[in-house]
């Protein structure tokens, strides 16, 4: 019964999530179908800026406690990449719940090297892939321009 209880609170946040971006110019995110060991994100059909062929992919957790061990971070991110690969998608972004706040207020990560490819740079082998910045969900979708 707990198990399902967990499965259901991120199938809210995985819902929550994709609304939001729905109201912030995203209308073709949704929800995907989980493929085991070859699981490709939970959110599809977000899209970077330019040019429209760059399609990016969302991990969401929502979780009752915090994640402030450095270990479970790290967890998520290699999760976070080895979905972007099996999705073949541009981009990635790992979307964790803060607890008691709104969606809007999720933590938003992308690596350097994803946040180039979502605003269109060209030049991505130069962007680091292992440096991640830390933005709000509501900031992530000013800084791209996706309207309101």
């Amino acid at each position: 019964m707990a198990a399902n209880r967990l499965r259901d609170k991120g199938t809210r946040f995985e819902t929550e999530v994709v609304r939001y971006l729905w109201s912030h110019g995203q209308p073709e995110a949704r929800r995907a179908a989980q493929a085991g060991a070859h699981d490709q994100g939970d959110l599809h059909g977000i899209w970077g800026d330019l040019p429209a062929s760059w399609r990016g992919i969302a991990e969401c957790k929502a979780y009752k406690e915090w994640p402030t061990q450095p270990a479970v971070m790290a967890a998520f991110r290699a999760q976070t990449f080895a979905e972007r690969t099996n999705a073949g998608a541009t981009f990635a972004m790992l979307v964790v719940k803060r607890p008691n706040r709104g969606v809007e207020h999720a933590e938003c990560w992308v690596t350097l090297h994803d946040l180039a490819a979502m605003r269109g740079r060209r030049q991505l082998e130069h962007e680091p892939d292992d440096v991640w910045v830390c933005m709000s969900l509501s900031d992530a979708c000013l800084l791209m321009g996706w309207s309101e």
